[in-house]
């Protein structure tokens, strides 16, 4: 049996942002976060993610490719601009068609992975979990398990 203390030793949970200017998506999008036991900070557009990146840090971030203001692709490369968001795991999903050329930048970013809807939103999970190495499932603790 553990003792009262093992609560308090245990690592804190990745913490991911999540942007988009729908509240459907973003509030769906953290819940399965949530249910994988990351903390999710929910933003309404790129301007307050990247605040909230700023302020206190992230593990990962989830991101519309079109909002208003900084949107995804402008927020990507704000975010690699900078040294200690080189390579921080980014799932970003838009309903452009793969040959866009607005997704030609992101194509060539490291630690990005761009889902194109229809994807179910099942996809984001695992992506972001196979991206970010610290994570349980990727540590030999187990597999990632379906959402819904």
């Amino acid at each position: 049996m553990p003792d009262s203390d093992s609560r308090s030793r245990a690592a804190p949970p990745l913490r991911i942002v999540v942007a988009d200017d729908d509240i459907d998506i973003r509030e769906l999008i953290a819940l399965m976060l949530r249910r994988y036991g990351f903390e999710v900070v929910v933003a309404l557009d790129g301007d307050a993610a990247l605040a909230a990146i700023l302020s206190d840090g992230a593990d990962g971030f989830v991101s519309d490719f079109q909002m208003p203001g900084l949107d995804g692709p402008a927020l990507c490369g704000v975010l690699r601009g900078l040294r200690a968001y080189t390579a921080l795991p980014i799932v970003m999903f838009t309903g452009v068609g793969e040959e866009d050329p607005r997704l030609l930048p992101l194509r060539h970013m490291n630690e990005l992975r761009i889902l194109h809807k229809p994807m179910g939103l099942r996809a984001i999970v695992p992506a972001l979990i196979e991206m970010i190495p610290t994570h349980p499932a990727n540590c030999g603790a187990g597999a990632v398990m379906g959402v819904f």
